[in-house]
């Protein structure tokens, strides 16, 4: 079913008739996009009925995207007349892919219809209004062949879709940047800056930040939904500066076919998403639920769901939406046992030889829309959170994880390497995890160890001088195991300390008797 947009600025004109809602092609490199000032990236929205996005450049029938765009959820505080508290659980959408809306206006209410408000190419000329960013020379700062800004707000409620019909109060910064090397021709870099510019001066709390996509490729009508989704959340790779292997979060999702598409060039590419920088975390996150992977805090909080939309018109409502973000089935959700809910990732297996990841069987092919997240953080007022999100169209299976660890090389300062498929089934299957199963104990220490190869694991108690004052665990992991631990350690802070091979980890724990 073709998601038509034309509505929405009928929409968007009536209610605010003067904005100057503008939009332009990203053009420099081989993936050719389009980007607005209104928080809808990859869709020729004026046309109505055109994809926003070809690839490669002078094959503009090859087409990608039919539209995608950042949400932003929050919980706000407030007082009632009768002072009693509430929260208000808020989102706002640059692009809806089930319903085809945006939230967003250009610049901020009473602004919007000032021509500068505008998106900008660092390119063109932008009709007399030059390149606004700057250094502190006063000369145009421009990071890479073609640099895009444009700035848009959710400050008018009238946008609002969905109950409680209430904005956040943010603005955002956005940037994007591409290159013309061989190395970069096929992807282009998004940064967004959220600042938190609230009327009221409030904190927002438990922050998410997410792009909701519809990366059609080519014509995705009622007879020609032949797509398929996958996901890359770890992956063990080789660290080339010291030789070791490492689980390394990955926070790629991508969306391919198996067929060809007649009449194009050469087979379809895949596009996908590369989370690429995010806050850093405020607090421990556990990442699937059950203690697998905990995200610490001040580490980079990275992908924390991904959430294909399985319904066309879902989610539709605020709550739910801010939900899919959370990571929750929002259809099943109770909210006195949210856990139950808790689903961040898809429960697939290696569906598709040859595509790295998980992802969907061949028989589940179909129109697709998902939307990746990260958080929750939270905002002081004025205080600004920034993202950074790579598109990427990928030549062939092989080039989604090849990007991925380029992408990481340049911008995260690592270098990866992919390791061979059996190697690493067979690293996957023998890795090592210490978790807790909690951060404060009473009269015994609960924590689980997974499968540890040949390699002895060494798990001992410390002071807060740092002195070894209790030995939990010494040997090898020959299966999972739940360790627990009476002891007779006065209350305090203490800290579990897990060496095995190269590694030591250090967790901060409380005893209260």
């Amino acid at each position: 079913m073709r998601k038509i947009f034309f509505l929405t600025i009928f929409f968007l004109i009536f209610i605010n008739i003067f904005a100057i809602y503008d939009q332009s092609w990203l053009d420099i490199n081989d993936f050719h996009i389009m980007v607005t000032n209104f928080g809808v990236i990859g869709m020729d929205v004026f046309s109505g009925s055109v994809a926003g996005a070809y690839w490669p450049a002078g094959f503009p029938n090859e087409t990608y995207f039919w539209g995608s765009g950042i949400w932003f959820g929050a919980l706000v505080d407030s007082l009632t007349d009768s002072n009693n508290l509430i929260t208000d659980t808020l989102v706002s959408f640059g692009y809806d892919p089930s319903h085809s809306l945006t939230e967003f206006i250009p610049g901020v209410v009473g602004i919007s219809e000032d021509p500068s408000v505008r998106v900008y190419l660092s390119t063109s000329d932008n009709d007399g209004y030059g390149w606004p960013i700057k250094d502190r020379y006063n000369r145009d700062s421009i990071l890479s062949d073609q640099d895009s800004y444009c700035w848009y707000s959710d400050k008018d409620p009238n946008h609002q879709e969905f109950s409680p019909f209430k904005s956040i109060g943010i603005e955002v910064f956005q940037y994007s940047y591409a290159w013309t090397a061989d190395s970069l021709k096929d992807i282009v870099i998004f940064k967004f800056e959220i600042v938190n510019l609230r009327d009221d001066r409030k904190k927002i709390r438990n922050c998410y930040f997410s792009i909701s996509a519809d990366p059609d490729i080519a014509n995705d009508s009622e007879t020609s939904t032949n797509e398929l989704l996958g996901f890359i959340d770890t992956m063990t790779v080789r660290n080339n500066r010291t030789g070791i292997s490492e689980l390394v979060r990955m926070n790629t999702v991508y969306q391919f076919q198996l067929d060809s598409e007649i009449g194009w060039h050469s087979n379809p590419g895949i596009p996908s998403l590369v989370l690429i920088s995010t806050p850093k975390a405020e607090s421990d996150i556990d990442l699937y639920g059950d203690g697998g992977l905990i995200i610490n805090k001040y580490e980079e909080i990275g992908l924390t769901s991904f959430t294909p939309l399985k319904s066309y018109y879902d989610p539709n409502s605020t709550t739910a939406q801010y939900l899919v973000m959370s990571g929750h089935n929002f259809k099943t959700f109770d909210p006195t046992n949210p856990d139950l809910s808790y689903e961040s990732f898809p429960k697939w297996g290696k569906g598709v030889v040859g595509y790295p990841g998980k992802t969907e069987r061949p028989e589940e092919e179909g129109d697709k829309r998902f939307v990746i997240s990260t958080g929750p953080f939270d905002l002081d007022y004025n205080e600004k959170a920034v993202f950074a999100v790579a598109y990427v169209i990928n030549p062939t299976p092989d080039d989604i994880l090849k990007n991925t660890l380029k992408l990481f090389k340049l911008f995260k300062n690592s270098d990866y390497s992919s390791i061979d498929e059996k190697k690493r089934v067979l690293m996957e299957k023998n890795k090592f995890s210490f978790y807790l199963t909690k951060d404060v104990f009473g009269n015994e220490i609960d924590l689980y160890l997974t499968n540890s190869d040949m390699n002895n694991v060494d798990i001992d108690i410390l002071d807060i001088q740092g002195k070894k004052v209790l030995q939990v665990y010494k040997g090898i992991v020959f299966k999972d195991k739940n360790i627990k631990v009476k002891h007779n350690l006065s209350s305090g802070v203490y800290f579990v300390r897990c060496i095995y091979g190269d590694k030591n980890i250090v967790k901060k724990i409380k005893i209260l008797k």
